[in-house]
């Protein structure tokens, strides 16, 4: 794959919550072609019922999949079924990046090819993950106690919410806020919907600790848009971005 070639990709699980999401992403991604996709339940329905702009493709079964005709295949497989298609496209030559957690945990028990897996937070692994063959996705609880634990060891206090098991709602947040001498709040769809998220923004703004951040799929609040926010749209990873 060349600097200016567009990267063959295949979709395993396109269905599930993660699935969609990545589709769409990959759809609007001017360097990405989406071969295949799979799904179990809807197999011979059109992709595009998924993301508009994908293209004109129907879902195949994971076992319809042709491996060998892309560079790199996404897994949004359950976890616990995930890896053994991780392990095949790896063997038909592709590099893999698996969003279950089947690869995050590498101990002795887990097989050779498991063990060359880089954990996908390019905060801290961002050199290993430009060349990286197999990538292990983090979950959205563990990129925050992991970020929040490189923060600490780099002498920064951070703090971070412990969701509750049931609802995963952030607790505490708007009183520790408070001590805080930065709050960056992310405005999706959904968390400007949610009055918690506002509550935080609203005690932060008004400590002068506010940083906004606007994803692909937001805007601030009407009651935000006084201040500046840092747009995502377009952001490629790189740091000076």
């Amino acid at each position: 794959m060349n600097a200016i070639s567009r990267a063959r990709v295949g979709v395993l699980g396109a269905t599930g919550y993660t699935g969609r999401e990545l589709v769409r992403l990959l759809a609007e991604h001017p360097r990405a072609q989406i071969v295949f996709a799979t799904s179990e339940s809807e197999a011979g329905r059109p992709l595009q019922r998924l993301a508009r702009r994908a293209p004109d493709l129907e879902l195949v079964r994971s076992e319809d999949a042709d491996l060998n005709s892309v560079d790199v295949v996404f897994s949004c497989l359950p976890h616990g079924a995930s890896a053994l298609w991780c392990e095949r496209a790896r063997a038909a030559g592709a590099r893999v990046v698996d969003l279950s957690s089947d690869l995050r945990v590498i101990g002795e028990d887990s097989p050779e090819w498991a063990r060359e897996a880089v954990y996908g937070l390019p905060e801290l692994h961002r050199e290993r993950l430009r060349g990286a063959e197999l990538v292990a996705n983090p979950g959205c609880y563990p990129t925050a106690a992991v970020l929040a634990a490189a923060l600490g060891k780099a002498g920064y206090q951070a703090e971070q919410d412990q969701p509750s098991p049931a609802t995963a709602r952030l607790t505490g947040a708007a009183e520790r806020s408070r001590a805080a001498r930065a709050v960056i709040v992310i405005w999706s769809k959904r968390s400007a919907a949610s009055g918690t998220v506002h509550s935080i923004a609203g005690e932060a703004r008004r400590r002068q600790t506010l940083i906004q951040v606007v994803t692909d799929d937001g805007r601030a609040p009407r009651t935000f848009a006084d201040r500046s926010s840092i747009p995502l749209s377009g952001w490629n990873g790189e740091e000076s971005h």
